[in-house]
């Protein structure tokens, strides 16, 4: 959903603001696999999914100056905020399906949170867990898995002035300044290269590295937004986490 104003208080100046926002749910998002040996209806691999709801907005604003036919000045601005809140986490139930077994709900299965200090709290609640873990048939004999939480928010901000002077009939000057910046909870800016700190904090989260009973380390969600910094803009980032996750090879 987009629109557009379009301002001209004065001949001299004009404004226009593009804000524009995306809403997506994803019913099948990929979250991790891990070996089970007892998983021999998915060829001894756990394949978790979850849902997804994404949502993304941004808010392009330029303004035209003009302070003389040969001197004028452009600025650009386009902050952007992402987030991501995951739930309904779920392994495959069998091959060539579109069957699962839903933790927490169905019969049988569980589903715990825990903070970053390894203490148990209500799913659901105001607080949000640091990890989860998730088992398909409770006290049975199959193997349980660990989940880092990996809601996301994200903001980033770009921006540019350029300053155009006609010093003389055909010969122009332009001086141009640039900033773009961005801001992901779990990750220190400075390796980020965030110098618009204050601007562009993003949703905090509990921290990057989780610790549990299982005893496995997972990766936080700093580490894979780290990965998702690298590449095109950033509808690109957030479009590769919202992408349709087909049943996995080894099992269509």
């Amino acid at each position: 959903m987009f629109t557009g104003i379009n301002l001209r208080p004065t001949p001299s100046i004009s404004v226009s603001v593009s804000p524009e926002f995306f809403s997506s749910r994803s019913k099948l998002q990929h979250v991790r696999a891990q070996d089970d040996s007892t998983a021999t209806a998915t060829f001894g691999r756990q394949y978790v999914f979850a849902e997804v709801l994404q949502r993304t907005l941004d808010l392009t604003t330029r303004l035209n100056l003009t302070f003389t036919p040969a001197l004028s000045l452009q600025l650009y601005a386009q902050p952007f905020v992402a987030t991501g809140d995951y739930g309904g986490f779920k392994e495959l139930a069998r091959p060539r399906s579109l069957d699962h077994v839903v933790y927490g709900e169905t019969p049988g299965s569980t589903l715990r949170c825990f903070d970053a200090n390894d203490l148990e709290i209500p799913c659901g609640g105001a607080q949000a867990p640091a990890y989860y873990l998730g088992d398909p048939d409770g006290a049975g004999p199959r193997a349980g898995v660990q989940l880092f939480n990996p809601d996301f928010g994200a903001r980033s901000l770009r921006g540019n002035a350029v300053l155009r002077w006609e010093y003389r009939p055909g010969s122009t000057l332009f001086l141009v300044w640039t900033r773009s910046c961005h801001a992901v909870p779990g990750l220190d800016p400075e390796l980020l290269g965030v110098e618009c700190r204050a601007g562009v904090r993003g949703r905090e989260r509990p921290g990057p590295v989780v610790r549990g009973t299982v005893g496995q380390r997972v990766r936080g969600e700093g580490e894979l937004l780290a990965e998702l910094l690298d590449g095109a803009g950033w509808r690109d980032r957030v479009g590769s986490l919202s992408r349709a996750s087909a049943v996995p090879t080894c099992c269509a």
